[in-house]
């Protein structure tokens, strides 16, 4: 039989490639735990306040303060015109950036040190911005 006519079999990927995704997981997992409890602080009820203003009005509110954070307003925007408002929805991606931080944490650190050293720091940045 032809080679190229043979099936090709993927290797499954080990734990070793699937670190990243695990810790990655984590990260999201400790940092959306009990995210909905407290209620809004100062800046999260700001943030929501002007991402649920109409897109004219929020344009004409970032011509005149707070430019710098135009990206995150437009995004929330339509991130709670999706999934609403609340405490839990609004938080959530921070979460999954926390969650993409930590796998990029551990597959930095594993590149630069070692395994020992990328476990360690995935670990501590997960649990510290909590």
């Amino acid at each position: 039989m032809n080679q190229s006519l043979r099936p090709q079999w993927r290797s499954r990927p080990t734990h070793r490639q699937l670190a990243p995704l695990y810790f990655g997981v984590l990260g999201l997992v400790i940092s959306v735990a009990a995210s909905w409890n407290p209620s809004y602080w100062g800046d999260e009820a700001a943030s929501v306040m002007s991402a649920e203003r109409s897109l004219p009005s929020l344009f004409r509110m970032l011509g005149t303060i707070d430019a710098v954070h135009g990206a995150y307003y437009l995004m929330l925007h339509f991130w709670i015109d999706l999934f609403g408002a609340s405490e839990f929805s609004t938080r959530l991606p921070s979460a999954i950036a926390i969650g993409v931080a930590t796998a990029g944490t551990f597959t930095l650190a594993r590149m630069l040190t070692g395994a020992r050293v990328a476990w360690i720091a995935a670990i501590v940045f997960a649990v510290l911005p909590g």
